[in-house]
């Protein structure tokens, strides 16, 4: 596909060569990164690379001199309730347990997400604490998202037009939670549904992105980002990808 859109979590220095080998070949293709609104939008490259971060990991900042190298620019969905030197070690475990990951692995420090942006990448909100959102009452959309968007903005002086869905599959948002985010303000909102990426309409609102495994070989993953999922979606309601 011309747009290629792919997202990470965590980026521990172990992945670092897997993660330069996988964006080094995607730049030899002709690829060029871009944020969320040019990916979507009608101007820009004709082959547009999105690589975005989901979540709040400390080893994102200590990748910024390797993508400083490769010369790209990425977004970071960040968790806002977590910042390492503004939450307790209770509340960030509890973070870590949802999201799957070790208790004490740290997240980032206010500083951090501010070199983040001061190193030209781009701030998206992903919730404060990474809740299941469908589960939850519309009364809490508004401290989760709207509460979160706040916060950010406040750290890093900057507005923050970019959400994406926590655990973003099907059946973790709904027509109604989009058009929330949308009254909002939001520009984009992004999935974790794979195999879309030859979708033509490229709704800013639905910003599907296919997931990169480090526990798979590049070829594994470069096959991933061609398969064409488009029916298999509307039939069975799920990505193409396991």
């Amino acid at each position: 596909p011309d747009r290629i859109a792919i997202y990470f979590h965590e980026l521990p220095e172990s992945h670092h060569g897997r993660f330069l080998d996988g964006v080094k070949t995607l730049l030899d293709m002709g690829y060029v990164t871009v944020d969320a609104q040019t990916y979507v939008g009608e101007d820009g490259p004709t082959k547009r690379l999105f690589i975005s971060f989901d979540d709040n990991f400390e080893d994102w900042y200590k990748s910024l001199d390797m993508m400083d190298e490769l010369g790209i620019t990425s977004t970071f969905y960040v968790n806002s309730g977590v910042f390492q030197d503004r939450s307790s070690k209770a509340e960030r475990a509890e973070f870590m347990r949802t999201i799957k990951q070790p208790e004490n692995k740290n997240t980032l420090t206010v500083e951090q997400l501010r070199e983040i942006v001061a190193r030209g990448h781009t701030i998206g909100c992903h919730t404060h604490r990474h809740p299941h959102l469908a589960s939850l009452p519309q009364e809490y959309w508004d401290r989760e998202i709207s509460h979160s968007r706040e916060v950010l903005e406040r750290l890093i002086d900057k507005k923050v037009t970019d959400f994406s869905f926590p655990f973003g599959m099907r059946r973790d948002f709904s027509k109604e939670l989009q058009a929330y985010c949308i009254g909002l303000g939001f520009k984009t909102i992004a999935t974790g549904i794979s195999g879309q990426l030859y979708t033509k309409t490229h709704n800013p609102f639905e910003l599907h992105r296919t997931g990169w495994k480090f526990d798979l070989s590049l070829q594994e993953n470069l096959k991933n980002l061609t398969l064409d999922g488009r029916l298999y979606g509307s039939i069975f309601g799920r990505s193409v990808i396991g």
